[in-house]
């Protein structure tokens, strides 16, 4: 889902990838990324990786690529997608495909069976190999600390605030995010967990912990969508109050009884505490992933249950009140989908297909507004007064971006009339 509308060319043409052997998950991961337009134009233009190809290390670049063959170069998945992904690209299916997914299984190695695999765990792999190659090329003192074009497009940050029930000390952690899994509620079997933000015992706890930006909307359920869940259930369970049980540790009740050291590494003394997670800096291209994956009586398995979600996603009732980039006046925070992967199948087979938007759309392109500008430390103490300040406006658009939806499952491609 990209934030804002987002514009791309006219003649960019939706064309299916030859399956190479059990690659149907690597193939609707370059489907969902081949409409990521900003991502290849952060990786051409970044200036990190532009450093490596600039005078007077462009000759010496050269020859050390010569030297070596392709897939080992310092930049060598970069290299090879940015040549998959170019709109010029007449051999996309072919042998430009084939070295792409080359360079990829070498980078991770796990890739390498010819197995089957998940789709989302390709991805995390894919994006953390180019953050890597872009972080190689960088001149900062500390290259972690480098703000790739992975990050500017797919980085966010949460926050989690955790409360003592037994002295009442808060405390509040930043994480990175490149996506964001989402537990699927609820099937047959299983009900929500509850959320104890309505209940009168735990009033008093919860005052003084984060607040979500907006407050979300009743969902009306539609007659020809006969499902359990919405995207919008999901969302609320990923982001209530929930009550850990003897299993906190307290800091503060921790320095009380003595040695914090000796206790944390011994015999912790374990509270509980009250834990809510919000979305503290959204990203501008967001990925959910549903956890379908489950364990269940030492049993994996996979859950089916429909997930209803629209073309239109407001992710303003599910991140902190002070969360950055957002114009304060506006509480709605909306995301176009523009890609979306299937899995068809059980736990131990089954097959990906893709359903891409190819977005033909003159608008300007307004979700580059929203690419992370700065490196944000998760360990950073400034964090936690940033929360409370505001920063620089920006307006959000709720409409979606035109074009034309395709289904694509390996090479098959069909263009959709009536995508639900």
């Amino acid at each position: 889902m990209a934030r804002g509308t987002v514009s791309s060319h006219a003649d960019n043409r939706v064309t299916g990838l030859r399956n190479l052997g059990n690659t149907c998950y690597f193939s609707a991961v370059m489907q969902s990324l081949l409409r990521t337009d900003l991502l290849r134009e952060e990786l051409q233009h970044h200036p990190n990786r532009q450093a490596s190809y600039d005078q007077p290390h462009q000759q010496k670049h050269q020859q050390q690529q010569q030297q070596q063959p392709p897939e080992r170069s310092r930049t060598a998945l970069t290299d090879a997608f940015l040549s998959f992904s170019d709109e010029n690209c007449k051999d996309r299916s072919g042998n430009v495909l084939a070295q792409l997914l080359d360079v990829f299984r070498r980078k991770s190695t796990r890739f390498s069976s010819g197995g089957q695999h998940d789709s989302h765990d390709c991805l995390i792999h894919f994006l953390n190999a180019l953050r890597d190659e872009e972080r190689s090329c960088s001149t900062e003192p500390d290259p972690k600390k480098c703000l790739t074009a992975v990050d500017k497009v797919f980085g966010g940050h949460l926050v989690t605030d955790y409360t003592c029930l037994s002295c009442g000390d808060q405390h509040r952690s930043c994480e990175p995010l490149l996506t964001i899994s989402l537990p699927v509620v609820c099937s047959k079997e299983q009900r929500p967990l509850k959320d104890i933000r309505g209940n009168k015992k735990w009033k008093g706890k919860i005052e003084g912990t984060s607040k979500p930006l907006a407050l979300p909307m009743e969902t009306t359920h539609h007659k020809f969508h006969r499902v359990k869940t919405s995207m919008k259930r999901c969302f609320k369970q990923f982001t209530r109050f929930e009550e850990i049980e003897n299993e906190y540790l307290c800091h503060r009740c921790q320095s009380k009884e003595g040695d914090p050291q000796t206790k944390w590494r011994d015999s912790p003394n374990l509270t509980s505490a009250i834990k809510c997670t919000l979305i503290y800096n959204p990203p501008a291209v967001l990925v959910l992933h549903m956890k379908r994956f489950e364990q269940v009586l030492g049993r994996f398995r996979k859950r089916n249950d429909k997930i209803r979600y629209k073309e239109l996603l407001n992710l303003g009732p599910y991140c902190i009140s002070g969360c950055k980039r957002n114009n304060p006046r506006n509480q709605n925070i909306w995301y176009s989908l523009f890609g979306v992967i299937v899995h068809k199948g059980s736990l131990t087979r089954g097959h990906y297909v893709a359903y891409v938007k190819d977005r033909t759309t003159d608008v300007q392109d307004k979700t580059r507004a929203f690419l992370q500008t700065t490196f944000l430390d998760r360990n950073a103490e400034s964090t936690k007064k940033e929360i409370q300040e505001k920063e620089e406006k920006r307006t959000t658009t709720e409409i979606p971006s035109r074009g034309q939806w395709f289904y694509v499952s390996d090479q098959h491609v069909r263009r959709l009339t009536n995508p639900k």
